[in-house]
C-alpha cells in the first residue's frame, strides 16, 4: 500500500520521493553475481526489485512497483578475466590501484570507447549519443546516453538508456537506466518521462558505494 501511494504522490516529480527519504538500499555483498565484489546503491520505496535473468545483471529495479515506465540494473564485469591476454602480475597489481583505474578509464571511456560501448549492448538503431565523464565513489567513471530500438515480439520500442559507469580496480560498474517510449506514445510523450527521471537516475548514481574500498 506505500509503494501505491508513494508513486501516486510523486508521479510527476519522481525524484522528491528520492529526496525526501522515501528510498530504500540494496547491497550486493555475497552475491554471486557481484563477482566478490560489494557495493550498494539506493533506489525509491516505491520501485519494485527482482532478480537478473541474465548471467551479469545482479538486480533490476523498476518504477511503480514494476508497473511504470523507468527502470533500472546493475552489473559487473571483471577486466582481468576478459582480457584478451593473459596480463602479468606486475600489471595486475597497477591495475588495482586507482591510478591504475584512471589510466584503464581514459581508454575505456574517451568518446569512442564509449560509443563503441552503446553500440555494443545489444540494441538496434543506436543514435542521439552522448557521453561524459565523472567521479563515482571517487573512482573513474562517465555517464553514457542514448536512443535506441528494442524488439520485444511483435512490438518495437524505443528506449532511452542512461548509463553510469565506473571502474573500481578490475571492476566495472554499471548502473543502466531506461525510459521506454510505448508503441503509442509520441516523441514529446517520452521527452515528458525522460525529464521526469533524469534526475532521479543521476541521484542514484550518486548514491552508489562501493563497500569493497573500505
Amino acid at each position: 500500500m506505500l509503494e501505491t501511494l508513494l508513486n501516486y504522490e510523486f508521479e510527476e516529480r519522481p525524484s522528491d520521493e528520492f529526496i525526501r527519504g522515501f528510498k530504500a538500499t540494496y547491497r550486493t555483498k555475497g552475491h554471486p553475481k557481484a563477482k566478490g565484489l560489494d557495493f550498494q546503491i539506493e533506489y525509491p520505496k516505491s520501485w519494485s526489485l527482482r532478480e537478473g535473468k541474465r548471467p551479469n545483471i545482479i538486480q533490476v529495479f523498476s518504477s511503480n512497483n514494476g508497473r511504470g515506465p523507468a527502470s533500472a540494473l546493475i552489473m559487473t564485469r571483471d577486466l582481468i578475466k576478459e582480457a584478451q591476454r593473459e596480463l602479468t602480475r606486475e600489471e595486475i597489481k597497477a591495475l588495482k590501484t586507482l591510478e591504475g583505474s584512471k589510466e584503464i578509464a581514459s581508454e575505456l571511456f574517451s568518446e569512442s570507447g564509449l560509443r563503441e560501448m552503446a553500440k555494443g549492448m545489444g540494441m538496434t538503431n543506436v543514435r542521439n549519443i552522448t557521453t561524459k565523464k565523472m567521479v563515482l565513489d571517487r573512482w573513474p567513471g562517465a555517464m553514457l546516453e542514448f536512443l535506441s530500438d528494442q524488439q520485444r515480439l511483435d512490438l518495437t520500442l524505443t528506449i532511452y538508456n542512461r548509463t553510469y559507469l565506473v571502474i573500481y580496480k578490475n571492476y566495472m560498474i554499471f548502473l543502466q537506466c531506461h525510459v521506454a517510449k510505448l508503441p503509442d506514445d509520441t516523441e514529446d510523450t517520452l521527452k515528458t518521462k525522460i525529464s521526469k527521471f533524469e534526475s532521479l537516475f543521476h541521484l542514484m548514481a550518486n548514491s552508489l558505494v562501493i563497500q569493497s574500498q573500505y
